[in-house]
């Protein structure tokens, strides 16, 4: 990616900045590669899933609200 270049990955903005800097819509982090950031992202939404599936047990099964 050239400075300045935006990609999008998952529905995330991934742009580069001057050198080696790769900044994430919606992430305070700043990357110093293209892959730590799809990996945040990839993280990111593994432990979104996570949650949902967790609140929706605990709604069909327990029957209430954790």
């Amino acid at each position: 990616m050239t400075n300045g270049e935006s990609k999008i990955y998952r529905g995330y903005t991934i742009r580069k900045e001057n050198g080696r800097r790769y900044i994430v819509g919606g992430f305070m982090t700043v990357f110093k590669c293209y892959a730590d950031a799809k990996d945040a992202i990839d993280a990111a939404e593994a432990e979104d899933k996570a949650l949902r599936e967790a609140e929706e047990y605990v709604q069909n099964v327990c029957g209430g609200w954790l």
